[in-house]
């Protein structure tokens, strides 16, 4: 997802029509390869709700948050990151 991310930060945005589709379709891809490799906890009888993996916890927001993951890359005027500070320290 990290190397993804920054490929589609390295094109010129906001992305056109296909490339943006191609993009949406390479991040459920990528959401559905995560889940696969990160798959639930096996709930125990009696023990309650089973923690969660960062991993898990990380896919669960990945998933829930997805137009706003791309969001930089569909929508004009979006930054990359939302954190001032680190954008004013960027070397232009």
């Amino acid at each position: 997802m990290h190397a993804f991310l920054l490929d589609q930060y390295s094109q010129a945005l906001p992305l056109p029509g296909e490339a943006a589709e191609e993009a949406q379709r390479r991040h459920r891809q990528l959401l559905s390869q995560a889940e696969q490799a990160e798959p639930p906890p096996i709930r125990s009888p009696g023990a309650g709700r089973p923690k969660l993996t960062p991993g898990r916890n990380l896919l669960r927001r990945l998933t829930a948050y997805a137009e706003a993951v791309l969001a930089f890359a569909l929508v004009s005027g979006v930054p990359f990151t939302n954190h001032q500070a680190e954008r004013d320290l960027r070397l232009p």
